[in-house]
């Protein structure tokens, strides 16, 4: 389970909301700073978030 870090903007209401990956993960996938990621989010059955690493 992955719980969203928050942080407030320089506003009231103002938030941005972030995913950190577990560190078993980024080592397991090779992932790297210098990744980009795609996301796509799916409502059908619920909320899906999906991640997709671009190559560059």
């Amino acid at each position: 389970m992955i719980k969203p870090y928050v942080r407030r903007g320089s506003r009231p209401g103002d938030e941005t909301y972030y995913l950190h990956i577990p560190r078993e993960f980024v080592r397991a996938l090779g992932i790297s700073p210098n990744d980009v990621f795609e996301l796509t989010i799916d409502t059908k059955d619920g909320l899906t978030l999906c991640y997709k690493r671009i190559k560059k």
